[in-house]
């Protein structure tokens, strides 16, 4: 807001043509912006006018918002229209686990564009839910795999683990007190594994997410995995 009178010999250029929506889109948008009061004027005009007039609505939270937009779409669909005449739209990746919930509760087909992974197949949400499905599924090969990272062990780690399954007579979670990495701190804590894994399977999902991430050191993994990727690019430039 104060760039004008910072820079004084500046030139503010605005850009007010809109080629991507209707005119009923931008005409709302414009309503809408336009309560801002702390804002450089401007308004934004639509290069066509075909399109149909936007419904607003303000959901509670993000449940119920998945759920009127699902219901909406079923209504529809009811009606005549086509699965393919939808698209949802969201800011992020993140925003997106209510409305895959319901979209997948609904069996309504669709599909995530450009390769986008849902909430439950992003990599951080994936290493957490292994925990829980091993304390569910303790003979689960995989699961025990997709933990091993964020325990700090190697991948090769997994057939040590599958042999002390035989040897040991015992399940994935009970291989854990059994592995030798050479450092004794960490065969420490991983004789404590099992009975922390195995705690999950009593709890409720907010305590169990808890439990992985301080006690059994999630936390501390993501923290490592995005310092490593921040190291991975190099510093930083600064532009001025």
């Amino acid at each position: 807001m104060n760039f004008n009178h910072d820079f004084p010999r500046s030139q503010v250029v605005k850009l007010t043509e809109n080629y991507r929506s209707s005119h009923e889109i931008v005409a709302t948008a414009n309503r809408l912006i336009k309560r801002n009061q702390n804002r450089m004027e401007k308004k934004m005009r639509a290069q066509h006018d075909s399109g149909n007039p936007p419904v607003l609505f303000y959901p509670y939270d993000e449940e119920l918002e998945a759920t009127m937009i699902v219901s909406d779409i079923q209504e529809k669909i009811s009606k005549g229209a086509n699965p393919g005449d939808f698209a949802v739209l969201y800011r992020t990746h993140t925003m997106s686990r209510a409305i895959f919930e319901r979209l997948a509760a609904s069996n309504l087909p669709f599909v995530i564009e450009k390769d986008a992974d849902s909430f439950y197949q992003r990599k951080v949400i994936r290493g957490m839910l292994a925990f829980m499905r091993l304390s569910l599924f303790p003979h689960d090969s995989k699961a025990a795999s997709d933990v091993l990272s964020s325990l700090f062990l190697k991948q090769s780690i997994l057939q040590e683990l599958k042999a002390m399954t035989i040897l040991q007579d015992c399940d994935f979670i009970d291989a854990f007190a059994f592995v030798k990495t050479g450092h004794a701190f960490q065969e420490r804590k991983l004789k404590t594994i099992p009975g922390q894994i195995r705690s999950l399977k009593i709890m409720s999902p907010l305590v169990a997410l808890e439990i992985i991430e301080k006690d059994l050191g999630y936390q501390e993994y993501v923290k490592n995995a995005v310092m490593m990727r921040t190291w991975k690019k190099g510093p930083m430039t600064s532009v001025t």
